[in-house]
């Protein structure tokens, strides 16, 4: 049995607004789950949790992303929102992350999408989990957002 190689995209925006981060993380949300994908959005905290779950619904006029918050989701929710501190129950297929640390290794997802912007305190983190996620010889991509 072949298992397909881990991916990891690396997403960095030049400028330093957590609501671009927030909004490119939508796009990529509503991206994936176009596409059939199962995504948890793992924020940096609550309140962004909190953000992000009033987002889905207004990022873009007629946007419409099914979703919950991890405290109320349930194994049929395509899209979920955590915080850092909580690990999905279920596996997905990709996890967003907007946190400046490295998601549980437990987290079941064969595709990561880490969202970072110029301030040092994303970007050097940033940096380190693309050597991290390197030497576990996952498959790399960079997009530099203007």
């Amino acid at each position: 049995m072949v298992t397909a190689q881990r991916r990891a995209d690396f997403y960095v925006l030049e400028g330093t607004s957590a609501g671009d981060r927030e909004l490119l993380a939508c796009r990529l949300v509503e991206k994936a789950w176009h596409q059939g994908y199962r995504v948890f959005v793992r924020a940096e905290d609550q309140a962004q949790a909190t953000r992000l779950d009033a987002l889905l619904w207004t990022f873009r006029d007629g946007a419409f992303v099914p979703h919950a918050v991890v405290d109320s989701a349930d194994e049929q929710d395509p899209v979920v929102i955590g915080a850092a501190e909580q690990t999905p129950g279920n596996a997905y297929d990709l996890m967003i992350n907007l946190a400046p640390s490295e998601p549980e290794p437990a987290v079941g997802c064969n595709r990561l999408a880490e969202i970072a912007d110029q301030s040092e305190r994303l970007l050097a983190p940033a940096r380190s989990r693309f050597r991290q996620y390197r030497d576990l010889g996952m498959d790399l991509h960079y997009h530099r957002i203007g």
